[in-house]
């Protein structure tokens, strides 16, 4: 039985593949589109819904 962790897990070899500025690139693409979310996240956060009024759902209902 192999004991290595690197050997056996995909993910460590497909890292391990890459260039220095190919992981560099990757980091960079993960952090921008996590300061987006966090961003959507945080602008999504502060505002409050707003009521919808009886006529708008039901309009023969006046």
């Amino acid at each position: 039985m192999n004991k290595d962790p690197l050997s056996t897990h995909w993910a460590w070899r497909w890292w391990l593949y890459l260039t220095r500025e190919e992981r560099r690139m990757l980091l960079i693409i993960l952090l921008i589109a996590l300061i987006g979310l966090t961003a959507r996240y945080l602008y999504l956060r502060q505002q409050s819904p707003d009521p919808i009024p009886a006529e708008a759902i039901h309009p023969s209902a006046q």
